[in-house]
Parts: structure tokens; sequence; C-alpha cells
């Protein structure tokens, strides 16, 4: 036992002034470090006058009521999380510290449950923890790179963590980011620009849109290598041709534009419209979030409205 770190701790529970402040003791400290702190609580109990023992024994009682409190939180938020998705937001909602509050306390129930019960709250556990392994990194990637202050930083940070950032799960994170902050929002989109950019430099794709783009695009690829390669065709006919030619594009001054600009156009087209469904989305989760809280009668509206724009991105 580290004494002085643990007399600091001591001196910390005893000074809470609020139940807040509590919370932050528990959710500061491993459980390791809250052992400690208890058994050198106890300790002082044998020696301390009557005033301090009974402040000693109230804090004691709030400590280990808050710590089997949090235990019970976590433990319920991880049975209740339904899927692999709600199961992933769980797995990133919480810190390291928690998590390894989270293991003991599956460990305790995994004891006392029925085999079946204990094979899939085993199962499940590893698979939050294989989540926060593989995906933790990317995810405190992303989150570096949409905060840097410059788009050079921006840029550098890429290079400097291309077998991180520039993955199709990375670019799935940038693509789906939102603020309701204009200026956040702002900065938000130059990164996703900036994503597109160097991803399709190093990968040689030019991947443009949000994150739904990013999983039809490698949809697109597995088909693609699944087919059996094409037959030589015969030469076209004359008729033929000419639906070709009706089919080029055709710029302002009546140039004709080839077709690999056009793409590029139409992608930069397409890039804008899933920005904006993105940011559409966002808002009327936001929108949705806030007349539910207040009760609303307008939330079946913001929540047609948002299935809608799903339903927009889903079939595009």
């Amino acid at each position: 036992m580290n004494t002085d770190a643990t007399k600091a701790k001591l001196d910390n529970l005893l000074a809470a002034a609020s139940g807040l402040q509590m919370v932050s003791v528990v959710s500061q400290n491993t459980d390791k470090e809250l052992d400690d702190l208890d058994a050198y609580a106890v300790e002082l109990l044998t020696t301390a006058d009557d005033e301090m023992a009974k402040q000693l024994r109230q804090r004691l009682h709030l400590l280990r009521s808050m710590r089997e409190e949090q235990a019970e939180v976590l433990y319920s938020g991880f049975r209740n999380a339904t899927g692999d998705h709600q199961l992933e937001t769980f797995a990133f909602d919480i810190d390291d510290i928690s998590v390894e509050r989270l293991e003991r306390v599956v460990h305790n129930h995994v004891l006392g449950e029925a085999p079946n019960v204990s094979k899939e709250l085993t199962e499940r556990l590893q698979k939050i923890q294989k989540m926060r392994r593989e995906l933790k990194p990317i995810k405190d990637g992303v989150f570096r790179f949409l905060a840097t202050d410059s788009l050079e930083e921006a840029e550098a940070l890429l290079i400097e963590k291309a077998d991180i950032l520039l993955t199709e799960t990375a670019g799935r994170e940038i693509l789906q980011a939102n603020s309701r902050d204009r200026i956040l929002r702002q900065r938000i989109e130059s990164r996703k620009v900036l994503w597109r950019k160097i991803y399709g430099q190093v990968s040689g794709k030019a991947l443009t849109g949000s994150a739904h783009t990013v999983e039809k695009a490698a949809e697109k690829e597995s088909e693609k290598a699944a087919q059996p390669k094409p037959t030589i065709a015969p030469a076209p006919s004359s008729k033929a041709a000419a639906v070709t030619v009706e089919l080029n594009q055709v710029s302002d001054n009546h140039n004709v534009v080839n077709e690999d600009e056009a793409v590029v156009q139409a992608d930069r087209l397409m890039s804008e419209v899933y920005d904006l469904l993105d940011q559409a989305i966002g808002n009327a989760m936001v929108a949705f979030s806030i007349y539910r809280k207040n009760k609303s009668t307008r939330a079946d509206e913001a929540l047609k409205l948002l299935n809608e724009l799903h339903n927009e991105t889903k079939d595009s």
C-alpha cells in the first residue's frame, strides 16, 4: 500500500462536501486503490477519537454504497445493451477504470449463474474487450484527427497514423462525425474533405460521400472480385454508338466533357448530398431527443423525419 498516496485519497474522501465529489472519488480510483483506502480508513478507526471515528464510519458507508451502486449500474448497462451497435456504444461510453470494475462484477455474477447464463455473460464481456482492444485506437485517432488545429497538422497525423486512420473503419467514424456548433461543424467538414483526398491518394480509391458510400464501395469491390472476367464484346453497331454519344456529358460552354471528369463531378455532387444528409440526420436526432425529454407531441414527427432520412441514405 502506498501510504502517502492513500492518505491523500483519504483527505479527499473526508473533504468531499457533496455526493458529486464522492462520486468523483469513486470514479477516478481503481478498485485496488479504493480497497487500500477502505483498509486504511478501517485501520484508523482503532485509534481515532469519537468525532473522527463517526466521520470515518459515515464516509466508509458512503464509499462502499457508491462502489456497489456504480458496479450495479455498469452491470445493468452491460446486460441491457442489445445488438452489437448498442454494445459498441456502451463499450466506448465507459473509461478504462470502469472496464476493470465491470470485469470484476461480471466475474462475480458468472460464479453464481447457471452454466448457460455464465457462458453468455463471458462471451459478451469478451466482445466488449475485443471492441475496445481493436477499435479504441481508431476512435482515439479519429478524435485527435478531428480536433487538430490546422489542416497541415491533420494531414501530418493521417500520414503518421496511416495504419489506423487511412482505413475504411476510420473512414466510417470520420464521415459520420457531426456537431451542432457551426464553427466545429465547419472544421469537421474540412477534415472529411482532407481524409477523402489522402485516402484516395494512398489507396487508389476515390471514395466520397458519407460512411454509407464507404460501405457500398467495399461491397462493390467484393462483388467485382467474385465476378468472372467478361468476354470480348463485338464492335458496337451504329445505333449503339449513337446512344453512347448521346450519353456524353456537355459542359456549360457546350464542350464535351470526358467520362472521367463527368464521374468526378457527379462524385462531388453526391458528396455534398451525403454531407447534407449526415447533418440533417444529426439535427433530427437532437430535435427528437429534446422533444422526447420534454414530452412534446412533436417527438413522433421528428422520429418520422429521422426514419425517412435514414432510409434515404440506406436505399441510395
